[in-house]
């Protein structure tokens, strides 16, 4: 635990864990693969997807914003 008031000369930093250490291991397309690698691209990953559903996102605001706009050019009153 850290000591947030000031009371300790130490404060022990978090490690990597055995089971940390594993789940990576297991999570590697090759032996031996560097641990720093397979993090870059599990965050690789993540990025792409919150990219994703940004996109998704800004893309059905642009379609419901160009069919209401095509409503109003027909006569439609939209609020």
């Amino acid at each position: 635990m850290i000591d947030l008031l000031g009371d300790s000369d130490s404060i022990p930093a978090p490690i990597a864990t055995d089971p940390i250490v594993a789940m990576l291991n297991d999570m590697a397309i090759y032996e031996g693969e560097p641990p720093l690698l397979i993090l870059s691209t599990l965050i690789a990953e993540v990025k792409m997807w919150r990219a994703k559903d940004e996109y998704e996102k800004k893309a059905k605001l642009a379609v419901n914003a160009s069919v209401v706009k095509k409503l109003k050019e027909i006569g439609f009153e939209v609020k």
